[in-house]
């Protein structure tokens, strides 16, 4: 670059030239009168000069960035251009400016490291740029599915552009996995980058040897000559997989180290952050026991601990993630640095009795769960002082929660001792406790249990006034008793009575808009003489209208609703479609109407359980099994535990087994 820059364009003109009698210096002080006051000649060489002071600064910028630039030149000359952000003339920073966002790209990683540069100017400058980088995400030959996830990524808020992340890993195609790879490295939130490089990571694990080695090769060449957490571990992973020799994991170690150290020396750190280093241990946990077995994945994992503040949320969070990932024992030994909470807090006692469970010790965990059974009547006893409803409030209320998360976990004996705990108590919520137990019961196929758990209810309307409306309906009631009763004895072949038990239930609510879609579908699955089955058209009928005019409804409300004030819009709408497509399925009328309903939902909330369910029942009933297996397990990974769920997947991946192994399907695969 050639340093020497020709002032001589600039000068101000020959004095003898002005033939003006007027003599002026090189500055423009009037030396004697004429035609040119000074001021004016002054005016004219500042001009002059700041015209010459942009010329040299453009012909710079244009040296700098016109000719291709090898890798360590383009290096030199972004470390200029983003000291110049900091320079005191305006033209100078504003070509500066201009020149960084003509790289483009090549320039993220040195902008992204200049953010916390001692000069201010400098450091908000470079923020800037990296906000308004217009980046092109996909590639002309990504597929269809894998531009759509990024036509708008850019522009999203950051829990829409998370949702996108998880949809790519979700795709795990190559185009969609390598977009992973390019957010890891371009993103310019920090989390969202951390949280593509761990998505990606966990996909490539999960990837056969030869498919692995591919991927590896696309990923390091995209990842190079970043610096970032994520871009970093992928090279590091990527290296290690290519290199073929036993894996050295000191430097997943240190990775995971440095994670920690980030989280636990803020005071302040955010949940999400807490959360992102435990999903950064889960992928370790998994690398580590492949390589060197379950051993040295404890001790690689055994630091997350610190992360672990002395409350009883934060010790939950912490040993429900230990346990779902097969590592009980950090829960044992947590116990003995917060042995107060393991002896008081029955939620924590009953966390403590998993883990021993999950470790084959019955007994112990029996005896803990046991413990835990009792410990609510203590607090109750001393917090039912400060309760309208007294003591009874209290304990009923713990014990309603408490089963409810033991039931979540899969702990169904200890959530039924709760419940059947919970109703001895003199309370003001004994009839929530009635429902949920029955419901309880419901989804373990128990139905005459179910059914006797609401007969007191059915037998004589409640007496106590107090209770507020919306958490008691008694035909409501009345209704799901019936239909309890119902399915009990269509499940001993009694379909006379069921029918008749059916209808009850259906008077029992009355008009269309109480009905609960499944007592229609378990009428429909025993309805055989055309009485019943007019009576079951006519009812059918009715409900559909029903949610058709719910749905186009909330569609209307959702159309003039502003989205922007409230995370909960389309709520109403996702369910009116769930509710409908779930009835048309399970009742094989409308199959693509049901199809689309389905998918409505799912657009609204991607992540709901209930709605992944509905849409297997209508791929399943549509006669798309493959799809239907498909989505019930994407549902049962998000409530494992989950009864109804759990028998619905098998129902169907019996069903694909079946016709996999059928002879037409031979002769279709051959075509």
């Amino acid at each position: 670059m050639n340093s020497a820059i020709d002032f001589s364009t600039s000068l101000p003109p020959d004095p003898q030239a002005l033939n003006s009698g007027q003599v002026i210096d090189y500055w423009g002080e009037s030396v004697k009168s004429g035609l040119y006051p000074g001021w004016l000649s002054r005016f004219c060489l500042t001009v002059l000069l700041c015209l010459s002071i942009s010329c040299i600064c453009n012909r710079i910028v244009a040296q700098q960035t016109s000719q291709p630039q090898s890798g360590a030149q383009l290096q030199d000359v972004v470390s200029d251009l983003i000291e110049q952000l900091g320079n005191e003339n305006f033209r100078v920073r504003t070509n500066a400016h201009e020149a960084l966002e003509k790289i483009g790209l090549p320039a993220f990683e040195q902008l992204r490291l200049a953010r916390d540069h001692p000069n201010i100017q400098v450091a908000r400058s470079v923020e800037y740029l990296l906000l308004s980088q217009n980046v092109v995400w996909w590639l002309d030959t990504d597929s269809h599915e894998v531009r759509e996830q990024l036509l708008d990524y850019s522009s999203l808020p950051k829990v829409e552009r998370e949702t996108r992340l998880q949809q790519l890993a979700l795709l795990g195609t190559d185009d969609a996995l390598l977009a992973l790879c390019r957010i890891a490295k371009y993103e310019n939130n920090e989390w969202l980058s951390r949280n593509a490089g761990l998505n990606l990571l966990n996909r490539v694990l999960d990837c056969d040897e030869g498919r692995q080695v591919a991927l590896a090769q696309s990923i390091l060449l995209i990842s190079q000559q970043s610096e970032r957490q994520a871009t970093v571990w992928l090279s590091t992973f990527c290296n290690q997989i290519l290199a073929r020799q036993p894996i050295d994991m000191q430097p997943w170690k240190q990775f995971a180290d440095d994670l920690n150290l980030d989280a636990s020396r803020q005071a302040h750190s955010s949940p999400e952050q807490r959360q992102q280093v435990l999903k950064f241990y889960e992928w370790l946990t998994r690398w580590a026991e492949r390589q060197q077995g379950k051993q040295a994945s404890l001790e690689m994992v055994r630091p997350s601990m610190q992360l672990v503040e002395a409350t009883s949320k934060s010790i939950r969070e912490y040993g429900h993630w230990a346990i779902s990932f097969e590592l009980p024992e950090l829960v044992v030994e947590l116990s003995s640095v917060y042995s107060e909470l393991f002896d008081s807090d029955p939620k924590i006692v009953y966390l403590l009795a998993e883990a021993y469970l999950k470790l084959g010790q019955q007994q112990q965990a029996e005896q803990l769960a046991e413990k835990a059974l009792h410990l609510p009547e203590n607090r109750a006893a001393v917090l039912g002082q400060f309760a309208p409803g007294g003591v009874g409030d209290i304990e009923a209320g713990q014990r309603y929660v408490q089963a409810h998360e033991l039931r979540d976990r899969g702990l169904f004996d200890w959530a039924e001792a709760e419940y059947l705990e919970g109703l001895k108590v003199e309370s003001r919520i004994k009839v929530e406790l009635r429902e949920m137990l029955a419901h309880f019961y419901w989804e373990g196929g128990q139905f005459q249990k179910a059914a006797d758990t609401l007969a007191p209810l059915v037998e004589s309307a409640p007496v106590d006034r107090n209770l507020p409306a919306t958490r008691y309906d008694h035909a409501s009631v009345v209704a799901m008793h019936f239909w309890y009763a119902a399915l009990h004895a269509t499940s001993e072949d009694r379909l006379d009575d069921a029918f008749e038990l059916f209808q009850k239930a259906i008077d029992a609510n009355g008009s269309a808009s109480l009905q609960n879609p499944d007592i229609l579908i378990g009428l429909h699955k025993i309805a055989r003489t055309d009485e019943q089955k007019i009576f079951f058209e006519k009812h059918f009928d009715a409900m559909v209208s029903h949610f058709r005019s719910l749905v186009s409804a909330e569609e209307a409300r959702l159309a003039n609703f502003d989205v922007l004030r409230s995370a909960s819009a389309g709520m109403g709408l996702a369910q009116a479609c769930n509710q409908l497509a779930w009835l048309l399925a399970n009742c094989n009328a409308h199959l693509d109407e049901a199809i689309y309903l389905s998918g409505r939902s799912l657009e609204i909330d991607p992540d709901s359980y209930a709605y992944l369910d509905t849409m297997s029942r209508c791929q399943f009933a549509a006669g798309r099994l493959k799809e239907a297996v498909d989505y019930q397990r994407r549902a049962v990974a998000k409530a494992p535990h989950d009864r109804m769920l759990n028998a619905q997947l098998a129902e169907f991946e019996a069903a694909l087994r079946q016709q996999q192994s059928s002879p037409d399907a031979t002769i279709e695969e051959d075509k």
